[in-house]
């Protein structure tokens, strides 16, 4: 006779819409054999169900080592939203012009680099934005920032000036 299976669900996808009333998760859902037991499970919900910790945070980690601290005993600094010149950074322990790679964290949350330590008022150099992610030395290049070249920066939430 037909063996009875159980349903099967993968796990839930990523949100379509974070951080919003709309945004749905989905997953697939199905029955491994022919006939399977009781109600299908669902394969959408609504990712508002599942509060998100990263609509909340707004995190930037900088690394002394390209690889964002992986397999280096290095520094790294987290930083809340503000403004951070060379000398706020080297207050806080940052050598100038060691900052190799960054993490981005919370899905409102950006960077912004600068070149010089004065947010590039007195020079023009690079000013590049990065959006919520992980940066080692290879994606800071491919995103225009030269290695040990970033000399203040400035965390931006901007869930926060939305509201």
């Amino acid at each position: 006779g037909d063996s009875v299976c159980s349903w099967t669900a993968g796990p839930w996808g990523k949100c379509d819409k974070p951080c919003t009333p709309e945004g749905k998760q989905r997953r697939q859902v199905y029955c491994p054999g022919h006939t399977c037991e009781g109600p299908k499970p669902r394969s959408e919900r609504s990712c508002s169900e599942e509060e998100d910790p990263l609509c909340k945070i707004c995190k930037v980690t900088i690394y002394g080592g390209g690889n964002l601290g992986r397999k280096e005993g290095k520094w790294h600094l987290r930083l809340n939203p503000g403004k951070y010149s060379s000398s706020d950074l080297e207050h806080q322990g940052v050598k100038c012009d060691d900052i190799s790679s960054i993490k981005v964290e919370g899905h409102f949350c950006s960077t912004t680099v600068y070149e010089y330590g004065d947010f590039n008022k007195e020079h023009k150099g690079f000013k590049v934005t990065l959006e919520e992610g992980e940066y080692d030395r290879d994606a800071l290049a491919a995103n225009n920032v030269k290695d040990n070249d970033i000399s203040s920066l400035e965390v931006i939430n901007k869930a926060a000036s939305a509201g």
